[in-house]
């Protein structure tokens, strides 16, 4: 969930930051579910930087989408969301743990064999193998970093 007062156009300006930090005058971009926003920010602010943007299981930023975020949601979905909002992180660390660790050892292949993926994701990644992997590499990174905090 992204800070109190951030819109989704502040994780094009800090990606664009951290590309410069690296070198990197070009770039792909990819976002999965709640990150899907954050990458397009990233395509159509950054658009002369951005090879490709690859977006999984995208949703509309909550802020942005207003209560209208909100129509999918189960009355569960809503509980859960208004307790990750008000439960301390170290209070989840256990259960993120526990949810985490089938991730850990994500790969490619895995990745494109996932039950959850729709056949038009499947489809995008086995078109750019290389994506499928970075992918793969970053969930599992996103976990260990994660853990170190």
């Amino acid at each position: 969930m992204r800070g109190r007062g951030r819109t989704v156009a502040d994780a094009a300006r800090d990606t664009a930051e951290l590309a410069d930090y690296l070198g990197a005058g070009s770039f792909f971009i990819a976002g999965w579910s709640g990150g899907g926003p954050a990458a397009l920010a990233c395509a159509a602010l950054l658009a002369q930087r951005v090879n490709a943007c690859i977006v999984l299981a995208g949703r509309a930023p909550p802020l942005e989408a207003g209560d209208a975020w909100f129509t999918w949601a189960t009355d569960d979905d809503r509980a859960d969301r208004q307790a990750l909002e008000t439960t301390s992180s170290n209070e989840l660390k256990d259960e993120y743990r526990v949810a985490s660790e089938p991730f850990l050892d994500i790969d490619a292949e895995s990745l494109l064999a996932w039950p959850a993926n729709s056949p038009s994701d499947v489809v995008a990644m086995q078109k750019r193998p290389a994506a499928a992997g970075a992918l793969a590499r970053s969930m599992r990174l996103d976990i260990l970093m994660t853990e170190a905090r």
